[in-house]
Parts: C-alpha cells; sequence; structure tokens
C-alpha cells in the first residue's frame, strides 16, 4: 500500500466534478423511476380510471349546459304560474 492510501498495480477512473457527479447520480435515479414506474401496472390503471372520470365529467357538462335554459324556462314558467 503506498503512502496516499493506493494499492500498487491499481488504477483508479479520474475523478468527476461534483457538479458532474451530482448530474450523473439524478439522471440514475429518474432513468431508475422511470423504470420502475414503466413496470408498475397500477399507474397504468389508475390513467385508465382518470380518463374514464374526465369522459364523464365532459357528459355531464355538455348535458347541463345543453339542457339549463330549457330547465330554466321550465322552472319560471311554473313560479309564474303559482
Amino acid at each position: 500500500m503506498h503512502v496516499d492510501g493506493s494499492l500498487p498495480g491499481v488504477t483508479t477512473a479520474p475523478r468527476c466534478s461534483d457538479a458532474k457527479q451530482q448530474k450523473a447520480t439524478k439522471m440514475i435515479q429518474y432513468i431508475s423511476t422511470w423504470l420502475q414506474l414503466r413496470a408498475d401496472r397500477r399507474a397504468v390503471t389508475a390513467l385508465e380510471y382518470g380518463l374514464i372520470a374526465a369522459a364523464i365529467a365532459a357528459v355531464i357538462a355538455t348535458t347541463v349546459f345543453s339542457l339549463g335554459g330549457t330547465v330554466n324556462s321550465t322552472f319560471s314558467s311554473i313560479n309564474h304560474s303559482m
């Protein structure tokens, strides 16, 4: 063992700057998380339920806006007849 703590005959990779090391670490974490989410089928199911809920909300909003005037005039005529 040398004075600096290195072993004879063993070479080490050059040191990266802290910024490069942090960037590489973040990229590895990102890829790892992406691969985990890609393999997790629960995310796909949640997305499907979200799309179904959005479609139902759109149908309800369309129905309310299209029938709103008719219902309002019906209640107004009932109110005037009382």
